[in-house]
């Protein structure tokens, strides 16, 4: 196998590990949120949902 480059980066922000169900379904609630047209929508369905498991729990 050839050499190849290496050429770092930094990120400054938060990552997530979508090789995982909950890390999958994690990035993509964020990037809903921070839509301006799903943001408020996904909002109040997560407020829904936490409110149900309340209910239940």
């Amino acid at each position: 196998m050839g050499k190849q480059m290496i050429r770092p980066f930094e990120f400054c922000g938060r990552t997530f590990d979508c090789g995982s169900p909950a890390g999958f379904v994690s990035a993509n609630l964020h990037m809903a949120i921070a839509r301006a047209d799903l943001g408020a929508c996904v909002n109040m369905e997560i407020e829904t949902l936490v409110a149900a498991r309340r209910a239940v729990a």
